[in-house]
């Protein structure tokens, strides 16, 4: 990590990482706009 990264904050997040972290939270937040929107069709 060099200096800027560091004074700026910007850290290295592993793919693994931010996957898990989307499919929790934007992945699930999806989902449940889909199913609403099947039920709505129904």
């Amino acid at each position: 990590m060099n200096v800027d990264q560091k004074a700026n904050g910007v850290y290295y997040t592993p793919l693994y990482i931010a996957e898990y972290i989307v499919q929790q939270t934007v992945g699930n937040y999806l989902q449940e706009i889909h199913v609403n929107r099947f039920l709505q069709l129904s």
